[in-house]
C-alpha cells in the first residue's frame, strides 16, 4: 500500500476511502454503539476520535472490524472491550450533555495501517490529507503513539529552559571546564548520527521492491532560482 500511496497518492487515497465501512456489532439489542457521545470542551474538544484495535469477526474467511460484546458475561468481566467506554463516553440519560454530538463510527478494512513507510508515502502529496481515511490514519497515530512522546520531550525541553533561565540569573559566566570550544563535535551528537544513519541503511536494505528503496532515500530539492 506505501508503494501505492508513492506513486500515486491521490488514487491510493480513494481505495483507502472506499474500504471504510461500519462496524459489525456482535449484539445489537444489548451493547450497540452509541449514536451520542462526548469530545470535551476547550483545549480537549475535537472532531474526531480514533483507536486502533484488533477486534474481528471471521465472515466467509474474510476478517471484519467488530463492536463485540458476549451476552454470556456481565460487561465487568469483559476487560477486551474495556475502551469502549473510554473511546465512546456514554451521555447521560438525565440530559442530553452539553457537549454532546451525534457520532457516525467507521472503521478500514485494511490492517496494519500505522506505518512509517506509508506516512513517508502519504508526506509526498499533501492534497491527500483532505481524506476521510488520512485524517484518521494520521489522528490515530499522533492520539495512540506520538502525542505522549511529544508531551515528554516538551517538558524535558522546559526543564532545559528553566535551567538556562536559573543559569542565566546565578550571574554564572562559564559552564565549567568541559565546554566545548568553536567547531568542536559533542561525541554523544556523533553517535545520534551514526544510530540515524545505520537505521536508515537498514530500513533501505530491508526492502527489495525498487520503488520503495526509491521511497526511503535521501533527496537533494533544487531550490527555484537556483543552478546546479
Amino acid at each position: 500500500m506505501a508503494a501505492v500511496l508513492y506513486i500515486s497518492p491521490s488514487a491510493a487515497a480513494d481505495m483507502l476511502d472506499m474500504l471504510i465501512v461500519s462496524p459489525e456489532v456482535q449484539d445489537v439489542s444489548k451493547h450497540n454503539i452509541p449514536p451520542r457521545t462526548t469530545f470535551g470542551a476547550g483545549l480537549s474538544s475535537e472532531v474526531m476520535n480514533c483507536t486502533y484495535r484488533p477486534d474481528v469477526l471471521v465472515r466467509d474467511g474474510v476478517m471484519l472490524p467488530c463492536w463485540k460484546f458476549d451476552s454470556q458475561k456481565d460487561i465487568s468481566q469483559q476487560h477486551g472491550i474495556q475502551w469502549h467506554s473510554s473511546f465512546m463516553p456514554e451521555v447521560s440519560k438525565s440530559g442530553s450533555g452539553r457537549n454532546a454530538v451525534n457520532v457516525s463510527v467507521r472503521a478500514t478494512l485494511l490492517p496494519n495501517m500505522l506505518d512509517i513507510d506509508i506516512m513517508m508515502a502519504v508526506s509526498q502529496d499533501l492534497t491527500v490529507f483532505s481524506k476521510l481515511s488520512i485524517k484518521g490514519i494520521v489522528h490515530c497515530l499522533w492520539s495512540n503513539l506520538i502525542e505522549s512522546v511529544w508531551l515528554a520531550s516538551l517538558l524535558f525541553h522546559m526543564v532545559e529552559l528553566f535551567a538556562f533561565i536559573w543559569w542565566g540569573l546565578s550571574g554564572q559566566t562559564h559552564l565549567g571546564s568541559h565546554d566545548l570550544d568553536a567547531g568542536e563535535v559533542d561525541d554523544l551528537e556523533v553517535i545520534r548520527l551514526g544510530i540515524l544513519g545505520y537505521n536508515w541503511h537498514k530500513k533501505r536494505s530491508a526492502h527489495q521492491d525498487f520503488t520503495m528503496r526509491c521511497l526511503v532515500r535521501f533527496r537533494v530539492y533544487r531550490s527555484p532560482g537556483a543552478e546546479i
